[in-house]
């Protein structure tokens, strides 16, 4: 029987839907995460939801990436459109043009971050688009099982312990693809309905479209943009800062066993950072994709989409992102900013975990300066 402590449950629900008799629901705790409860009483032991749990096996693949590469798409729109260089979009293109199905996540009608299932490339294009909020995967096993059953190819993209979950529930499925995102680690919903509510009562308005990360706006940072009804547009960091805080993770994000090079997924995608240092001359502000094959069927894939945009050579050092070696560390205040969370309101979080917090490291930082310049 699977044992759903904070620290082993990525919330992936892939233990619900392999459940035979129904024993397992998945429901939110105070935080918005989603978490396995199992109906002792309906449960037969069959221990099939420990087969699955991306946190009770080992890797699916021991190996490191077959190859690493940069890639930008030859379109500009839909670069613009994508969080970094359109791998996405690519990959996702040729699964759909072969008519197949393709999963990733998007804004649901409340703004909530759920995964969808898309046929059609203009369904597809809400999937573009980092979104940091945990997504429920939870509806769509049953979905994934049909399109394989009809014989569909499917496409999953999600993180990697989602990815690890889907792969676990439809074991031997040669015609599921797989994509993880290189993951910092999954804020908490909970955190995100209250910061939309905040945000709206704050601009007295409602809005019609939100972007957590808006890719327009490179040039200013991570951006969250809303467009109200009547066409006004908002832009705040406070949302993406409470983020990189690090606070509102999911517990077992600091317990990540998938922050390695060793992939479950086909591929893995992400921001290619640190660009210039080794690949200066392929650096962009429409973004460039940083991608790994992780499998031969990865690597066919590659030879489709050859003409999609352009592929260069890279290497596992190339981009520096801590979470391909190790997970986020937990914060020592994480238990006072749950605490503040329900006593207090959002203006209270970010004075106090992100304005106070990085006044005190600039306050270091001169000081740091300062003392190097006196003593040469």
């Amino acid at each position: 029987m699977i044992n759903a402590k904070l620290n082993n449950c990525c919330g992936c629900g892939a233990c619900a839907y392999v459940c035979p008799v129904g024993a397992i629901k998945l429901n939110e705790d105070a935080e918005g995460f989603l978490y396995p409860e199992i109906d002792s009483g309906v449960c037969i032991s069959c221990n099939k939801c420990d087969s699955v749990c991306p946190f009770s096996n080992e890797r699916l693949n021991g190996k490191k990436p077959l190859s690493v590469f940069g890639f930008k798409h030859s379109s500009d729109d839909i670069r613009l459109e994508s969080s970094s260089g359109g791998f996405f979009t690519a990959l996702s293109d040729e699964i759909l043009n072969s008519g197949g199905a393709v999963y990733g996540s998007v804004y649901n009608e409340n703004f909530d971050v759920v995964h969808n299932r898309a046929v059609c490339k203009a369904e597809r294009d809400k999937m573009r688009g980092s979104k940091y909020v945990q997504s429920d995967i939870s509806n769509i096993f049953p979905l994934i099982k049909k399109d394989l059953d009809d014989g569909r190819n499917v496409l999953f993209v999600g993180t990697p312990c989602q990815v690890s979950g889907v792969k676990r529930a439809f074991s031997g499925c040669s015609d599921l693809i797989t994509c993880d995102v290189i993951c910092h680690g999954v804020p908490s919903p909970e955190l995100w309905r209250a910061f939309r509510r905040h945000f709206e009562k704050k601009q007295a308005c409602k809005f019609k479209e939100i972007y957590i990360r808006d890719t327009h706006n490179t040039a200013e940072g991570h951006i969250t943009r809303a467009v109200t009804e009547d066409g006004k547009e908002y832009k705040t960091k406070d949302y993406v800062n409470l983020f990189f805080t690090n606070n509102p993770l999911r517990p077992s994000c600091y317990h990540c066993p998938f922050t390695t090079l060793n992939r479950d997924s086909d591929f893995t995608m992400g921001d290619f950072w640190g660009i210039e240092k080794n690949h200066y001359s392929m650096k962009d502000e429409k973004g460039v994709s940083f991608c790994f094959a992780n499998t031969g069927a990865a690597t066919e894939i590659l030879k489709k989409i050859n003409d999609e945009g352009v592929f260069f050579e890279a290497s596992s050092d190339d981009s520096l992102q801590p979470q391909l070696y190790h997970p986020c560390k937990k914060p020592l205040v994480r238990k006072a900013f749950w605490k503040d969370y329900y006593k207090k309101d959002i203006d209270f979080l970010i004075e106090k975990y992100v304005v106070k917090k990085y006044g005190i490291r600039l306050k270091l930082f001169i000081s740091k300066i300062l003392n190097i310049i006196l003593h040469r």
